[in-house]
């Protein structure tokens, strides 16, 4: 037998840990670069219609 620890103690033990400061900055590390990601995609979208107007695409 191995030593590793049961499937439903491992899920009891991560359900009984509680959020602390390292878990929320992981979360807004996370925000922050899907905004960018969003802010990115946006602003290319704004403005390859006027590029594509202005060079005749």
């Amino acid at each position: 037998m191995s030593n590793r620890p049961s499937s439903r103690s491992l899920l009891s033990r991560v359900d009984d840990m509680r959020v602390n400061g390292w878990h929320w900055r992981l979360l807004l590390i996370c925000a922050l670069g899907i905004t960018f990601e969003n802010f990115d995609q946006i602003s290319i979208a704004m403005t390859m219609p006027v590029i594509a107007g202005a060079w005749k695409l």
